[in-house]
């Protein structure tokens, strides 16, 4: 009998994703913000997916452009159903992070 894998819905992605932004603190960078955000999504969906947190290298890449990259790969790979595996945590990440950064002097901030 072949080992069943796990798959994650978009409600429940959306639930895990919104846990993981929880209690969020800036602390003045918002590049290391950014990376620390995708991190925690990562961290709680590989737990879901029961994965290891093992992450591909993506050359020239920013820490948190990787996070999202290796994020929506697994996830892409394990939804059950069709959704976008990249706005519902841009949405969550990118709303943290204008509302700590764009009042602070920051022109603008782009997924």
């Amino acid at each position: 009998m072949a080992d069943e894998v796990k798959e994650i819905t978009e409600a429940e992605y959306e639930r895990l994703c919104e846990e993981a932004c929880a209690g969020f603190e800036p602390t003045d960078d918002m590049e290391a913000d950014e990376a620390e955000l995708w991190l925690a999504v990562c961290q709680k969906v590989y737990t879901y997916l029961e994965l290891p947190l093992d992450f591909s290298p993506l050359p020239g890449a920013t820490q948190a452009q990787m996070y999202l990259w290796n994020l929506q790969n697994i996830v892409y790979q394990r939804r059950a159903t069709d959704f976008d595996t990249l706005e519902i945590p841009s949405k969550l990440i990118y709303h943290l992070l204008s509302e700590n950064y764009l009042n602070n002097g920051q022109d603008s901030i782009t997924v």
